[in-house]
């Protein structure tokens, strides 16, 4: 996805002013006209409710999930559904709706943060409960051409402390911001916020919809030119429609055999760029690939979901885990061959059965992601930590870069 393509994907966006005070402030940064520059990261937003029947969040309706996008300033592009969640590929990324969480994930110089009352209110309509929000990032890479509240960790971390402080069920209780990695260099900005009223020894209960399970982000930079070239419309007949074209990336690629099981929804951009979204069960896939050769960049994100089921492998072990996610990066890795990567895991609930570990500490076990051969690169770690945000939330946060 390109800097124009984003500017144009949805034609004039709703940008209220009026969400919990997220106006934009004067002399606010905005990406010019003339940018080519374009911020492939994804801002990442997570939050939880309590749930009274089995639709919860579900039963947002399209207006709802329409004014949601329109102040992140992205819109609906599709949707693939089954018996427990919707996917739905943005403009700028994707939204995943569960009963009791809302997932959303935009890129470039969308304003995430400015839909979070939004969600605080349309929810609080059906009459769910807050929990949990966590809020992550990796550093900008053009943090000038940025929007309010997105032109500086503090203005982000600020701006959800006032979301959630001005919720009397709250109890002016601020968030925790954490940023994990080296300062001059590739590093994560992560937030969490958790709901004073809802009791920690029972939310497990609450969160009865979030299995047992860790979010994977692999954030991928400076792509083979041999396989970012396949996700430019121009290569392809243009006669063909849009959903063949993003088939045959699909195929062509290799994306479609990382999970097979998964229902996969896929969107071609013109004039470059793919996203994907991959469902089964209660686990998503999702991919999303700018492919310009100044500032290439690929994102892949799934839930691992350590009970398995459904044509997933039941994950009792630690080494079960590693076996398994191990397997995943490299698939990723293997088909997108980028120069080099940072690798987070998020762990929602450390206090599981299968050995009561701390899923982060498998990646911490890591010493490469491939074999160095005539066809695959050695990745090799240059940083790796891991902060425990709740007693319930770990992150995992790692750097990886080509060495032979």
């Amino acid at each position: 996805m390109s800097a124009e393509q984003q500017m144009h994907s949805c034609g004039e966006s709703s940008d209220s002013g009026d969400d919990f005070a997220m106006e934009e402030r004067a002399g606010s940064p905005s990406l010019p006209e003339n940018a080519l520059c374009f911020e492939g990261p994804e801002k990442n937003l997570e939050m939880h409710f309590r749930t009274r029947d089995t639709l919860g969040c579900r039963a947002l309706t399209r207006e709802m999930l329409d004014n949601i996008c329109s102040q992140a300033q992205c819109c609906i592009l599709s949707k693939n559904s089954n018996a427990s969640f919707d996917a739905y590929i943005l403009s700028e990324s994707s939204l995943f709706v569960y009963p009791g969480r809302i997932v959303m994930k935009t890129c470039g110089t969308t304003t995430l943060l400015r839909c979070v009352g939004s969600i605080l209110s349309h929810a609080q309509s059906l009459g769910l409960q807050f929990v949990r929000v966590l809020y992550s990032r990796k550093n900008f890479t053009f943090p000038e051409a940025q929007q309010y509240p997105h032109g500086s960790p503090k203005d982000e971390w600020s701006a959800l402390d006032h979301v959630f402080t001005s919720d009397p069920s709250m109890q002016k209780k601020k968030g925790s911001p954490f940023t994990v990695g080296p300062m001059n260099d590739d590093h994560w900005l992560t937030y969490v916020h958790e709901s004073p009223l809802v009791n920690p020894t029972i939310l497990d209960s609450v969160l009865e919809v979030v299995p047992n399970r860790a979010v994977l982000n692999v954030m991928m930079f400076g792509l083979d030119r041999k396989v970012a070239n396949l996700f430019f419309r121009s290569k392809y007949a243009a006669a063909l429609p849009t959903e063949e074209v993003s088939k045959l990336q699909t195929a062509a690629s290799g994306i479609g055999d990382i999970i097979p099981c998964s229902s996969i929804d896929a969107h071609a951009f013109e004039p470059c760029g793919y996203s994907m979204n991959g469902i089964h069960a209660d686990m998503y896939q999702t991919i999303h690939i700018t492919p310009e050769e100044e500032g290439s960049y690929a994102s892949y994100e799934t839930v691992i979901n350590y009970g398995g089921g459904a044509g997933l492998p039941v994950l009792e072990s630690k080494e079960a885990v590693r076996e398994y996610a191990l397997q995943l990066v490299q698939k990723v890795v293997g088909i997108f061959k980028p120069e080099r990567l940072m690798l987070t895991v998020t762990d929602c609930k450390q206090d599981r059965d299968c050995g009561k570990m701390n899923v982060t500490d498998v990646f911490d076990d890591l010493t490469s992601l491939s074999e160095c051969d005539a066809t695959k690169a050695r990745y090799s770690k240059s940083f790796s930590s891991q902060v425990q945000m709740r007693p319930k939330v770990s992150c995992h946060v790692s750097n990886w870069s080509v060495s032979c």
